[in-house]
């Protein structure tokens, strides 16, 4: 389990946020309705931008790389003079190392040698930070208020013991790092800012965000948790093996239970976010549970006079 230290100013409530007590204070499933985070409200980064040179008009040899607007393109021609829009002379390579952590895609990943930090400007009410596909060893979150005075602080670690055992288990036993983390009963408005640092040796972050959440229903027992590898796998006439390693996407299956009162709402709910990319937290102590993507499957059935039971399946879209 992930472990939590908080501190809050006046405008937090005073909570401790211990991995056990979260597991008792989220009864139910999460949609977080992630904030766009883009050069608008990105206020700060310590990842360069040097993926290639900055796009400017002029000759560009085929191959080459350039990048405009925080995306990196290659040519597609020799001696190629056209903007990058043009799809026909330029090929979209994706976002710079900078944003590829906010561009919501399964396979980019930011990545740099030591500390990311970022500062991001909130534009709307926020109470989670999640963050996946991550390799890194801690995560510290602060944040600031309109006068720039420091509200709220946490720090959590991504470092997970096997569990209790022998005294060979515990000074030889796999000491792994959870890949996501949510961190919830954060107290942002319009116009706070928010600090994020992950630490670690080498550190990857596939996906940032902070948002408002919202519960869904109870998880009944029973909900499962599968992946699917995108490896290229080639084998030769001698049997062989060639890997090339991709990521995985991750997809989710849950029934959970909700009063009566709130089947209308909870129904208009996924109207809305039909093919809209958001934020799913299942049980609070299993981390691997946090899938960022998009619902496939959805059915709400008033199975009993005053209980609803939804089925929902989804699939990631980031790693």
């Amino acid at each position: 389990m992930s472990t939590f230290s908080a501190s809050f100013g006046e405008s937090f409530s005073s909570v401790a946020l211990p991995s056990t007590a979260m597991a008792v204070r989220q009864r139910g499933m999460l949609l977080i309705e992630p904030m766009p985070i883009d050069e608008t409200n990105l206020l700060y980064s310590n990842i360069p931008e040097n993926d290639a040179v900055a796009w400017i008009p002029g000759a560009y040899g085929l191959g080459e790389a350039v990048v405009d607007s925080h995306t990196v393109y290659r040519s597609l021609q020799t001696n190629n003079t056209n903007i990058v829009t043009n799809k026909e002379a330029w090929q979209v390579v994706g976002r710079t190392n900078r944003y590829k952590m906010f561009d919501r895609e399964l396979f980019s990943q930011s990545v740099k040698d030591g500390p990311i930090a970022v500062v991001i400007l909130a534009d709307r009410i926020c109470d989670s930070l999640v963050i996946t596909g991550a390799t890194a060893s801690g995560i510290e979150v602060s944040v600031y208020n309109r006068a720039g005075v420091k509200v709220g602080y946490v720090k959590a670690l991504m470092s997970v013991r096997s569990g209790p055992g022998s005294f060979h288990r515990w000074f030889f036993g796999r000491n792994a790092t959870n890949r996501e983390l949510h961190i919830p009963g954060l107290q942002i408005f319009p116009g706070y800012r928010v600090e994020v640092v992950v630490s670690g040796g080498r550190v990857q972050v596939s996906s940032l965000f902070i948002g408002r959440s919202i519960e869904l229903g109870d998880i009944k027992f029973g909900f499962g948790a599968r992946l699917r590898s995108y490896s290229a796998q080639v084998e030769d006439e001698f049997g062989n093996v060639t890997i090339t390693p991709r990521p995985a996407s991750r997809s989710q299956n849950y029934i959970l239970q909700l009063p009566r009162k709130r089947f209308d709402e909870v129904h208009r709910l996924f109207q809305e976010y039909e093919s809209q990319f958001a934020i799913w937290v299942g049980p609070a102590d299993l981390t691997t549970t946090i899938v960022a993507g998009i619902y496939e499957d959805f059915e709400l059935v008033m199975e009993y006079p005053q209980l609803a039971v939804c089925s929902l399946k989804l699939k990631g879209t980031t790693g």
